[in-house]
């Protein structure tokens, strides 16, 4: 072989071996920048949803702006610690209302939100005093049930009668 001819092949050679190199560059290229371009279009989607989701909240604030007595009054339906005396007063007036002696004993609140909160106290009077009182318990605003109660007659004669209630309640938060 003469020696321009090889030459011409090594040029030739060297020329594929070039074109290969920048092909296989160009692809990597080509891959990557694809790639970036679909991370790109995913966090602006992202981006559209985030905006999209403020947009939600910032209406629903001035909605629950505009419900603020609402909310106040939902609120004061649920009793804590900070808010039991109001709740004792009522069963006070309820008592009052009813004619019923009302005497609170024992509250006992949740340590935790799988406890539960439960008062006890007791009722004197005619039967239809503590059942008026009763009746007002249970169309109060809030929620509970009777978990014990004893009603016995307070003597042999008398027409009073007294009643030892456990009141399991409902609404307690922490």
């Amino acid at each position: 072989m003469n020696k321009n001819r090889k030459i011409h092949i090594i040029k030739i050679g060297v020329a594929i071996f070039v074109l290969l190199v920048l092909i296989l560059t160009y692809f990597s290229f080509y891959s990557k920048i694809k790639l970036l371009s679909g991370q790109i279009g995913s966090a602006e989607r992202s981006i559209m949803i985030l905006e999209e989701k403020r947009r939600d909240l910032d209406t629903a604030a001035v909605v629950l702006a505009g419900l603020e007595s609402e909310v106040g009054a939902i609120k004061s339906a649920f009793l804590s610690e900070e808010n039991f005396p109001v709740f004792i007063n009522t069963l006070e007036d309820f008592g009052r209302n009813s004619g019923a002696k009302f005497t609170a004993k024992e509250a006992n609140f949740p340590a935790n939100e799988s406890s539960q909160a439960e008062l006890s106290f007791s009722l004197k009077g005619q039967f239809e005093n503590i059942f008026r009182f009763l009746h007002l318990l249970d169309n109060s605003q809030y929620s509970g049930v009777l978990k014990k109660i004893f009603i016995h007659r307070d003597g042999d004669d008398s027409t009073g009668f007294s009643a030892e209630i456990d009141y399991l309640i409902f609404n307690f938060r922490l």
